[in-house]
C-alpha cells in the first residue's frame, strides 16, 4: 500500500515543475537597436576626434536617457550636404555621425519605443546645445561654426533573443513523463 503514496509524490514535483515553466518563458530577451544619424556643421572627420566622440554619445544618452555604453558610433564621414545647402555657406564642412543604440537584455519588444520617442522630438538645437556643454566638460571648445544641421533616427527593431532555458528545461519534464 506504500507504492500508490510515492506516485503521488512523483506526481506533486513534476506537476510543480510544469507550473513553473511558463514563467521561464517570460524571461525571453530581445536585442533591440535603434540606428540613427546626424549632421553636425562646424567640424571635419579629422577634428572630431575622442573627446568630441566621448561628448557626442554622452549627449544622445543624456536626450535620450539610456545608458552610455549602449550607444556606439558606426561611422564618422564628411557630410556633402553642408556644402550644397546656400543658407550655410559659412559652414563649408560639416560631417554625418551614423551611431547604434543597442539593449541586449529587453524583456520588451518595445523596450526602447520611449528612447526613440525622446531621440525624436529632441530639437537640433536641444541636442546642440548638450553637446556644446558635454564638450565643455571634457575642457574643448566647439568650433566658431559649430551646429546640429540635421537629424535621422530609425524605429527601433527588436530580435527576439529566444531562450535557452525553457527549452531545454520542457526537454527535461518531457523525458521525466516518459519514464
Amino acid at each position: 500500500s506504500q507504492n500508490p503514496v510515492f506516485d503521488d509524490d512523483d506526481d506533486d514535483e513534476v506537476q510543480d515543475s510544469i507550473d513553473e515553466d511558463p514563467v521561464e518563458d517570460l524571461t525571453e530577451t530581445f536585442t533591440i537597436q535603434i540606428e540613427a544619424r546626424m549632421t553636425m556643421s562646424g567640424y571635419t572627420v579629422e577634428n572630431f576626434g575622442t573627446n568630441e566622440r566621448t561628448a557626442f554619445k554622452n549627449t544622445i544618452a543624456r536626450i535620450a536617457r539610456v545608458d552610455v555604453g549602449k550607444i556606439e558610433i558606426a561611422s564618422v564621414t564628411a557630410s556633402s550636404e553642408a556644402g550644397t545647402n546656400t543658407f550655410r555657406k559659412l559652414n563649408e564642412n560639416g560631417i554625418n555621425i551614423e551611431y547604434t543604440i543597442t539593449s541586449e537584455e529587453e524583456t520588451q519588444e518595445d523596450g526602447l519605443d520611449d528612447v526613440y520617442e525622446r531621440l525624436s522630438s529632441a530639437s537640433e538645437e536641444r541636442v546642440a546645445e548638450v553637446y556644446t556643454s558635454k564638450v565643455e566638460e571634457l575642457g574643448e571648445d566647439v568650433p566658431d561654426t559649430f551646429s546640429v544641421s540635421s537629424m535621422d533616427t530609425n524605429e527601433p527593431v527588436a530580435t527576439s533573443n529566444g531562450n535557452v532555458t525553457s527549452n531545454s528545461s520542457k526537454n527535461m519534464f518531457s523525458m521525466w513523463k516518459i519514464v
